[in-house]
């Protein structure tokens, strides 16, 4: 018991671990090009892009100006663990998954059809997903991959635990949520 327990503590921790360096992700996911300056750091961010940088815990000050210098947006925000600069005022979408035995999926999902607007129209998928308010522009950290990051497909030996679950959030771009869940759906 005590070995299984290790195992799943060890997978866990594991999952968790960030392969990125940094603890704020800088999120470009408009269609305009942007100049933002955080603290006394300018960064160059085209329309479509996305940096990992690193912040220190607390308030830090930011400029947001589009390519002919006007400014957008100059506030301040308080960084706690890390989280997401939404530059492009974009919609994302927070994904819940679980990872382990099936029989758990009804009990601790909040299962429902969410609907994502697509090329093709309104798309219905399932799963459990929260939209994130897209005027805000820091979203402190409630997800558990970033938007470089993928999903895993399997937890590494969670599947010798048959009654124990991860669950595990990644946060998308919309625009981008609808082509995953597809991949993730065709995989499984």
């Amino acid at each position: 018991m005590q070995i299984q327990k290790f195992i799943l503590l060890f997978a866990i921790a594991l999952f968790t671990i960030s392969c990125e360096e940094g603890n704020i992700d800088l999120d470009n996911g408009g269609e305009e090009e942007l100049y933002v300056q955080i603290d006394e750091i300018k960064y160059h961010m085209p329309a479509g892009s996305y940096k990992n940088i690193t912040l220190e815990k607390g308030l830090h000050s930011i400029s947001i100006e589009d390519a002919s210098g006007k400014v957008l947006d100059a506030s301040r925000f308080d960084v706690e663990k890390g989280g997401l600069l939404n530059l492009g005022k974009t919609n994302y979408i927070v994904w819940t998954e679980l990872y382990g035995s099936s029989q758990f999926r009804k009990d601790k999902l909040k299962l429902a059809y969410f609907e994502v607007e697509t090329i093709d129209g309104p798309q219905k998928i399932w799963g459990e997903f929260e939209r994130l308010d897209a005027e805000k522009l820091y979203m402190e950290t409630r997800w558990d991959h970033g938007l470089n990051e993928d999903f895993k497909e399997q937890l590494w030996r969670l599947d010798l635990i048959q009654d124990k679950y991860v669950i595990v959030r990644k946060v998308f771009r919309e625009a981008q949520l609808f082509e995953e869940y597809k991949q993730l759906q065709n995989k499984q």
